[in-house]
């Protein structure tokens, strides 16, 4: 029979073999399924803490995700394990087209924006020629384009953000079912995203 003490050194084991799973399972998930190291730290680099604790924190979910799932050869496994890296790169490049647009410094904001076009056009009224008329009339039809601008800039940031969050909720979802379900549910990672960037990438079910 196994003595009390054989039994705990063995528990222990157990438990350090199950720590080492988790951390190569990270390792490989980081080798296989994400862009080229170089790269991938690059972008990292170029992001602020925030989003880039974001993003580290999605992935070591999706390692936690591929521990679960072991070494099954299983389908819909390996179709999730091909979802999760997709989700990831994706998620990755919305946060770094998040940073870019934020720190786009030639945008202003709309209320500076609307008291120049309201002086502009002010000025267009008496202009002392039709050639002055004419260049402050092209001056205020480019600021209003410039407010467009600010709008769509806004709305992008919120269509972002909102692309964020599914892909770290599918990706929550994903580490739900491996760590509870006996049969993993398929993951999809064919999702239309809101802000229309990339679709392209995450249009293969």
């Amino acid at each position: 029979m196994i003595s009390g003490l054989e039994l705990v050194g063995l528990a222990l084991l157990a438990g350090a073999a199950a720590t080492m799973w988790v951390r190569n399972a990270e390792a490989r998930f980081r080798a296989m399924h994400t862009l080229p190291p170089s790269e991938h730290d690059a972008a990292l680099r170029q992001l602020g803490t925030p989003a880039r604790d974001r993003a580290k924190a999605l992935l070591a979910k999706c390692a936690k995700t591929l521990a679960a799932y072991g070494t099954s050869d299983d389908l819909v496994i390996d179709g999730n394990r091909r979802a999760l890296e997709e989700l990831t790169r994706m998620h990755l490049r919305l946060l770094t087209a998040h940073r870019e647009i934020v720190t786009l410094d030639v945008v202003k904001d709309a209320p500076s924006l609307r008291k120049q076009i309201a002086s502009a056009e002010t000025s267009i009224a008496v202009a002392e020629s039709e050639e002055l008329r004419e260049s402050r009339a092209a001056t205020a039809a480019i600021l209003r384009r410039r407010l467009d601008n600010v709008t769509r800039r806004e709305t992008l940031l919120a269509q972002i953000e909102s692309d964020l969050e599914r892909i770290e909720a599918q990706v929550d979802l994903a580490l739900e079912d491996a760590t509870l379900n006996r049969t993993p549910a398929p993951v999809s990672h064919s999702i239309e995203l809101a802000s229309g960037l990339f679709d392209e990438t995450l249009r293969q079910a």
